[in-house]
């Protein structure tokens, strides 16, 4: 996934994820947690499936990093605790 591709799933998914989980937090931490996540997803898929199922702007793409955004948040909510 390219640079500019990565940064719009990162900020679709930064602005959902937290809706979906109650996170109150800022526009970068979102942010910075979506790439997170995206990077996660990423790295688990490549791990579990044997191919980067975030690849590019399409469907899969952002339900993968929307999950990898969610674990992330989970993490960080942990870690915070």
């Amino acid at each position: 996934m390219n640079l500019f591709t990565m940064i719009v799933v990162a900020l679709l998914v930064g602005w959902l994820a937290p809706k979906i989980l109650n996170f109150k937090s800022g526009f970068w931490v979102n942010l910075l947690i979506a790439l997170i996540g995206g990077i996660l997803a990423g790295w688990l898929t490549k791990i579990l499936f044997g191919a980067d199922l975030v690849g590019g702007f399409n469907l899969w793409s952002i339900i993968f990093a929307f999950g990898g955004s969610l674990l992330a948040i989970y993490i960080y909510k942990l870690i915070k605790k």
